[in-house]
């Protein structure tokens, strides 16, 4: 007949197989079960080859709309090109996402989206559309310290993930529009149309068939090389420091300051340049293109030359 002592002993060794099995059968499937939910990956259902529509809201609360026409992303409003490195890069960041089978959690608590920047008031809002139905969305925040991955929320939900790879530089909105002005070959001849004056400079073979930079009008003389291909080289591959509202008020372009056309094998450009707006960047366009940009007053100087600073 069992003692007292003997009953407690049992009855606690009882206890400690009872607690044991828990943790070790359901309790510890309810962990796993649990883990594998928090890290599922809510972008998983999403077919990036079908996304056509890509909306981000800046902490500023402005909003920057992609579109996906024929293979193409475009910038709104007005169709605007994109930079293709961006997109492609785009792409391949948010390809990744999509495609890994679980997303690593940061945090389970709200609070800590602060300190991760993928708080409502700090991130990046991102909203990724199917024809016109939202399919995904979620905010980045900031790089971890790894500078490998990136830390990133949903709206309405405490954790936070982080997922390979930085989206900095592929969700820098600012930059998904195209700032090319100018992407052309060498040129050979230049003219340039102040209003009261013309300049005219070529490197075409002289009647001896030298080939060398010099003026043609309204003098003749002959030009230092590496001034003149200082020019040129920004002339022919001009990108612009901004973007600004594309209205045509006040920009002087209808009677610019300054007229380069740029002549060469299969080459015919021409670079307008109009007024200095307030923060003293000069508005461009190219001929014949409703496209407008900004240039540095650096730049402009570079391309508004007389003969003497080519000599």
């Amino acid at each position: 007949m069992l003692n007292k002592k003997n009953y407690i002993l049992i009855i606690t060794l009882l206890i400690l197989v009872g607690l044991a099995y828990l943790y070790t059968g359901p309790i510890q499937n309810w962990k796993n079960n649990k883990k594998s939910e928090d890290s599922r990956n809510f972008l998983s259902h999403v077919n990036l080859e079908e996304i056509n529509r890509i909306e981000a809201l800046d902490e500023n609360k402005k909003l920057h709309v992609i579109v996906k026409e024929n293979g193409s992303w475009w910038a709104e409003p007005n169709k605007w090109p994109t930079e293709e490195i961006i997109m492609s890069a785009l792409e391949e960041k948010l390809g990744a996402i999509i495609n890994a089978e679980e997303l690593e959690v940061a945090s389970l608590n709200s609070v800590n989206k602060v300190n991760f920047q993928t708080d409502e008031n700090q991130g990046l809002k991102v909203r990724l559309f199917q024809a016109e139905t939202e399919v995904g969305n979620f905010i980045i925040g900031k790089v971890a310290s790894d500078y490998q991955s990136t830390f990133i929320s949903r709206e309405n939900d405490d954790k936070t993930y982080r997922v390979p790879g930085t989206l900095v530089r592929a969700f820098d909105v600012a930059s998904w529009k195209d700032r090319t002005i100018t992407d052309l070959g060498s040129v050979d001849t230049v003219v340039l149309k102040y209003p009261t004056q013309e300049i005219e400079i070529t490197n075409i073979p002289d009647s001896r068939g030298e080939e060398y930079w010099r003026s043609i009008r309204p003098y003749t003389i002959r030009l230092n090389k590496d001034k003149v291909e200082t020019f040129t080289n920004k002339a022919v591959k001009l990108e612009a420091i901004d973007i600004p509202s594309q209205s045509t008020e006040d920009m002087g372009l209808d009677s610019p300051s300054l007229r380069i056309q740029l002549k060469g094998e299969g080459t015919d450009a021409v670079i307008l340049i109009g007024n200095k707006n307030a923060t003293g960047e000069y508005f461009v366009k190219k001929e014949n293109d409703n496209k407008i940009f900004l240039i540095s007053k650096e730049d402009r100087d570079i391309l508004a030359k007389q003969i003497v600073d080519l000599r």
